[in-house]
């Protein structure tokens, strides 16, 4: 993909071109995504007369999916970190939570961590989201427990309530 498509005057097909593999690192794609990813229901706004592409880019997941590759600074992530941990069990939501574990704890605790701010912050509204942890199926729940676990924290709501509390 031409970087030139970056600073097309439609900011929807600069977006396009942000998704593009060959322009992950360059700081003009990431800005592209992070200005969508802020504001998704603006971003959707910007292809209103194509109804097939933002069901075709997996929206706004694949946005969020996006910012998290190109965004290392888990504070910058965060007030989207805490929309998305809010949010109401929908498809994605395991697989969102598990590329937010993953940036938020780049290392996995190890037992007596504590996590830092931005981190408990993060999990605390994780913790408050009624709809992950109360009448889920074992098996819908399995994929944030194996996150959970994979970043080093408990998969039950009170192991990781004396966590976050901690």
């Amino acid at each position: 993909m031409s970087r030139s498509f970056l600073f097309d005057r439609h900011p929807g097909i600069q977006l396009v071109a942000a998704f593009s593999s060959s322009l992950a690192h360059d700081p003009d794609s990431s800005s592209a995504v992070w200005d969508a990813v802020t504001d998704p229901e603006r971003a959707a706004a910007w292809y209103s007369d194509s109804l097939t592409l933002p069901a075709t880019i997996g929206w706004p997941n694949h946005l969020l999916h996006q910012a998290v590759l190109r965004i290392t600074n888990f504070a910058d992530l965060l007030p989207t970190a805490v929309v998305v941990a809010a949010t109401s069990l929908h498809p994605t939501t395991y697989k969102d939570l598990e590329v937010l574990l993953e940036r938020a704890f780049p290392e996995a605790l190890s037992p007596g961590d504590s996590p830092n701010n931005e981190q408990r912050i993060f999990l605390r509204v994780l913790l408050d989201n009624s709809s992950l942890w109360e009448s889920v199926p074992p098996r819908a729940s399995r994929g944030l427990d194996i996150s959970l676990a994979l970043v080093g924290l408990p998969p039950d709501h009170s192991s990781l309530s004396v966590i976050v509390s901690s």
